[in-house]
């Protein structure tokens, strides 16, 4: 029996916050590999313990949430988008969901 799950609100608590060179939408590219500058990731105190094992040159994955993008703009065909090998269970929330960009996979 497949259960369809509410809309649930979620609150995401920032662990940290971008500092970078880039100050308004316009000054941002729509890709990294269009001319994205370097910058930091500044985090709160309290994530500080969770970085312990980062070395230089390690491969990250950073979640942000792009709090000043258009909401209304999202085009999609249908609602549901069929995935391999997802260890997410029933139910769990989906935040985000963006393409993987050719030059990305090329740099692994």
């Amino acid at each position: 029996m497949r259960r369809t799950a509410a809309l649930t609100k979620v609150t995401c608590c920032p662990i940290g916050t971008v500092s970078s060179s880039l100050e308004t939408l316009d000054a941002a590219p729509r890709q990294a590999d269009e001319g994205a500058p370097d910058a930091w990731l500044v985090f709160e105190g309290d994530a500080a313990a969770g970085l312990r094992d980062i070395r230089p040159g390690d491969d990250l994955i950073l979640i942000t949430w792009l709090d000043r993008a258009r909401r209304d703009v999202l085009t999609v065909e249908g609602s549901r988008v069929r995935v391999r090998s997802l260890e997410a269970i029933d139910g769990t929330p989906i935040v985000d969901l963006n393409p993987v960009l050719s030059a990305d996979i090329g740099r692994r």
